[in-house]
């Protein structure tokens, strides 16, 4: 059991090696946007002031700090090139959740307003009030999170590259 214990420790602490991060970094704003490698990051490039709409969304491989480049699969990006960073698509379960929401509601909606028109309906009321208020909660949480931040690269916003390797010294006793 001990030796199951130091393989583990051992498997652990190498991950420790690996912390490299970019980081866009936001004045006013204490939580930081951070990439890991693996992440996805949607960027935009610096092409001298040309009318350049191109987003790109690739998925970072490696980070070099010593030259300050973003890897990525088949090309690699120094961060001086990056001016904007698109924060968006993250939350897309709960986007999909607010459809669905706002799909049972809009079908409570119709069937109690249907229902309106049959003589005898024991539920309309209650189906019209359901439908009312999951179309309105759908709508509103679809609302808050749709939000698209771009920032752009430069005094206020910055991209940083960050190695969080912890320096481990061994001191003689």
């Amino acid at each position: 059991m001990q030796r199951l214990f130091i393989l583990l420790f051992l498997l652990t602490t190498n991950s420790l090696f690996a912390q490299k991060i970019l980081r866009l970094e936001t004045p006013r704003n204490a939580r930081k946007l951070t990439y890991y490698m693996g992440n996805y990051i949607v960027f935009r490039l610096d092409d001298d002031g040309a009318n350049n709409k191109n987003w790109f969304e690739e998925r970072i491989v490696d980070l070099d700090l010593e030259r300050q480049l973003i890897i990525f699969d088949t090309w690699q990006v120094p961060i001086s090139d990056v001016m904007y960073v698109r924060q968006g698509n993250v939350r897309q379960g709960v986007k999909s959740g607010a459809r669905i929401i706002q799909t049972f509601g809009a079908s409570a909606l119709f069937f109690g307003l249907g229902g309106k028109l049959a003589p005898s309906c024991d539920n309309c009321n209650e189906a019209i009030v359901v439908g009312l208020v999951c179309l309105s909660a759908g709508t509103a949480v679809n609302w808050l999170v749709s939000g698209r931040k771009i920032f752009k690269i430069g005094t206020k916003n910055k991209l940083r590259l960050l190695d969080l390797t912890p320096k481990l010294e061994v001191k003689p006793v």
